[in-house]
């Protein structure tokens, strides 16, 4: 099953309506290998300037296979969650 983040799914979208990757990275003001990279497969910029052009959150999420404790791996699923739907909710707005 391929997950997409909601920053994927608008990528893909403003390709659609463009029509170019060239087209999306120009619109959002950044490199297209970024935007390509994001939107097809799934790699998240660590540039704080880059990831905030792409509506990313401003600190990247820390990798869960880091961790050993499943409370710990739970705690951030959790925080993962509820970023999601803040920028969900601001997203509406």
């Amino acid at each position: 099953m391929i997950t997409t983040s909601p920053a994927q799914k608008r990528l893909l979208r403003e390709h659609r309506r463009l029509g170019a990757w060239r087209a999306v990275a120009k619109h959002y003001r950044i490199n297209v290998r970024y935007v390509y990279d994001l939107a097809v497969h799934g790699v998240e910029p660590t540039n704080q300037a880059i990831r905030r052009a792409l509506g990313l959150h401003r600190l990247k999420p820390p990798k869960l296979e880091n961790y050993t404790e499943p409370w710990v791996t739970e705690a951030v699923n959790n925080l993962q969650i509820l970023l999601d739907q803040k920028e969900n909710h601001e997203n509406l707005h």
